[in-house]
């Protein structure tokens, strides 16, 4: 197979593969079946552009060079759904599929049959511009399949623009993608403009520049919006096949860290403790389970924040030292955490009014959990946590009030700092909507 014949395979197998997931099936998410017809005429116009298709279609209906005006059809279909699918979708306030632009793709349609049906086209040509643009009909041909296509790829690039304001970060970068291949089209199309005004002179530099990047350009430019535009769909597709994976090993991850620190308020265990092997194989309630951890988590810490002294804010602070970012962050919580836990084993006196661990975690529920997992690999494996633990400031030598010393560390710190206990934490995440920790 010769590399042009491989490169020009890829567009059509891109679209055909795109409908193919579009295709609207029972319980099917995101299934489409405008956007599946619009994948499919792209799919099937890109198909008959492959030489050998294109000589073998023309063969089996017995009509030279008929493969070329089905291609033409096919995309212009392609082209008009797919606008009206993207207008419908990102554009708010306009018409979904405007009827200048429906009666715009029939006209091309018509005019371009009408033309090819009355240039004389005897030889069986799968290099149709350059064998039959001396013709006048065929430039007409061309001319009104390229002004469309030109229409086409300028309001696909304005629907681009509207998209960049969109929520999710894959269809901001997708819809980027079919900007610039757009832009690439729009190039083809004035290249193919060049070809059709230098066809006179078939020896020429121009006409041989033209030649050589038709196909890189058409190629180039449909890769890029086929791209882009199943870009979304497939990170919608990659996150349902990741989220249980994500669920199960925050969740193996996040245990030990969660058991050390429920110690200090055992009201944080609302039902038995499953077993690791439980946790692994019950996929079906992973993402309440990850939930639950991460705001359980965060419940001790709130227990815990004013077990954070002066001293062992400053030996937590030392530990980080020379470190940024992230990583620093989680040193010093995990620092905080273990110093402030231990404090409060041994009985020392909370220290009201100081400002505790995991203070930097009012962020949407997958930010804090990737910093809970910094914070529980680093109190598992970082040598300086290892260190901060061999030479922790000692507790204070202050006994605990017998009236204090009672009450699990949610009740003896919340009430003084206004926090909510953890019990009252679980049993509102149990009856109001799901949200991000700290939100």
């Amino acid at each position: 197979m010769s590399t042009r014949l491989a490169l020009s395979l890829v567009p059509p197998v891109l679209f055909g593969g795109g409908a193919l997931l579009r295709l609207p099936l029972p319980g099917r998410r995101g299934a489409s079946a405008a956007t599946c017809l619009a994948l499919a005429c792209f799919a099937v116009g890109l198909t008959l552009n492959v030489d050998p298709v294109y000589t073998g279609l023309d063969a089996a209906l017995g009509v030279p060079n008929v493969a070329d005006l089905l291609e033409h059809v096919a995309v212009i279909v392609g082209a008009t759904v797919l606008l009206g699918v993207l207008r419908a979708v990102h554009v708010s306030g306009r018409a979904p599929l405007p009827s200048a632009l429906l009666l715009l793709g029939a006209a091309v349609i018509v005019a371009a049959v009408v033309l090819f049906a009355v240039a004389p086209l005897p030889v069986e040509a799968p290099e149709f511009t350059e064998r039959y643009a001396g013709l006048g009909a065929i430039r007409g041909y061309w001319a009104v399949q390229v002004a469309f296509l030109g229409i086409a790829l300028v309001e696909l690039i304005r629907i681009a623009g509207y998209a960049r304001k969109a929520r999710r970060v894959a269809t901001r970068a997708g819809f980027a993608l079919v900007g610039v291949g757009a832009g690439i089209g729009l190039v083809y199309s004035v290249n193919k403009l060049t070809a059709l005004a230098a066809s006179a002179d078939p020896a020429g530099a121009v006409a041989t520049l033209t030649g050589v990047l038709d196909q890189p350009l058409l190629v180039t430019g449909t890769l890029a919006i086929g791209v882009g535009l199943l870009l979304p769909p497939a990170a919608t597709a990659t996150r349902a096949l990741w989220e249980p994976l994500r669920d199960r090993w925050d969740v193996q991850l996040l245990r030990r860290l969660w058991l050390d620190l429920a110690v200090v308020n055992p009201r944080l265990f609302l039902a038995e403790v499953p077993s690791r092997w439980e946790d692994f194989c019950d996929g079906a309630n992973l993402g309440t389970r990850r939930y639950r951890i991460i705001v359980e988590i965060l419940d001790a810490a709130t227990g815990l924040r004013n077990y954070v002294t002066p001293v062992l804010d400053q030996a937590a602070l030392r530990a980080a030292d020379g470190l940024r970012g992230p990583r620093r962050d989680a040193i010093v919580d995990a620092c905080w955490l273990t110093g402030a836990r231990a404090r409060y084993l041994a009985g020392a006196p909370p220290t009201p009014g100081r400002a505790g661990p995991l203070t930097d975690t009012r962020s949407a529920e997958d930010e804090v959990a990737r910093h809970l997992r910094r914070v529980a690999w680093a109190r598992a494996h970082s040598r300086r946590v290892a260190r901060f633990t061999g030479h922790r400031p000692p507790p204070a030598p202050t006994p605990t009030p017998a009236s204090q010393g009672n009450q699990p560390a949610g009740q003896r710190t919340g009430q003084s700092t206004g926090q909510r206990s953890a019990g009252e934490s679980a049993r509102r995440s149990d009856a109001e909507p799901r949200r991000g920790p700290g939100q």
